[in-house]
């Protein structure tokens, strides 16, 4: 079920446990270095919310800045990739759960063009099955800095579910904007996040790959 690969040692352990399966997460690991693009923008480093967690490359690399990273990945096996990768990484907390705009259980499915993609599951849309969501309004989270989300096509719901939050601490968002093969519109459902957030008064301050950075 797990593997241990060599890693760049900038992102925290010299060696990472990760799925057995999984052919194309690791390949975009380097990528991580992107954030160092925009997170200068920010005048604090308190609070960071990042989902999904994966295997805690992105988490651990914004533990690095952050006070506090509360990371969510709802696949069980990326989940105990992430604890095992994190654990010594004091102001991490990690959570097995997705994040959504109920609270409702769902299932996930991987799509069958990406078998090899541990980082591709993504919510189905009907409710019922094993995976918790989470409302991020809910988590009684405070002093957030920055929101960062790359959960397959499920931004929007995300942070319909952040709204209270979004509004108090207007937090910078990073939402991941990839073509997906689950959407008949590809990236209509990360276009959603966007006018969303230009509702509360954010703007796109730039484009990095497929992430989006918003500020308000």
């Amino acid at each position: 079920m797990f593997k241990t690969i060599a890693n760049d040692e900038k992102f925290g352990p010299k060696h990472w446990i990760w799925p057995e399966y999984d052919t194309k997460l690791r390949q975009i690991n380097s990528m991580v270095h992107d954030c160092e693009k925009f997170l200068h923008l920010l005048p604090d480093y308190r609070t960071c919310i990042q989902a999904g967690g994966a295997c805690g490359v992105w988490p651990a690399y914004l533990a690095q800045m952050f006070e506090q990273v509360y990371t969510f990945e709802p696949d069980f096996v990326n989940y105990n990739c992430l604890l095992e990768n994190t654990h010594d990484i004091k102001n991490i907390t990690a959570t097995l759960a997705a994040l959504s705009n109920t609270a409702h259980n769902r299932s996930m499915t991987l799509p069958p063009s990406e078998q090899g993609n541990a980082g591709a599951k993504y919510l189905g849309s009907q409710l019922g099955g094993e995976t918790q969501c989470l409302i991020i309004d809910n988590l009684g989270l405070v002093n957030v800095d920055l929101i960062y989300l790359d959960i397959e096509g499920h931004e929007y719901q995300a942070l319909m579910g952040a709204h209270l939050l979004l509004e108090r601490d207007k937090p910078m968002v990073v939402i991941e904007a990839k073509p997906l093969p689950q959407y008949a519109d590809p990236t209509g459902n990360a276009a959603k996040a966007g006018k969303y957030l230009e509702s509360l008064g954010y703007k796109c301050r730039m484009k990095i790959k497929w992430d989006y950075v918003y500020t308000c």
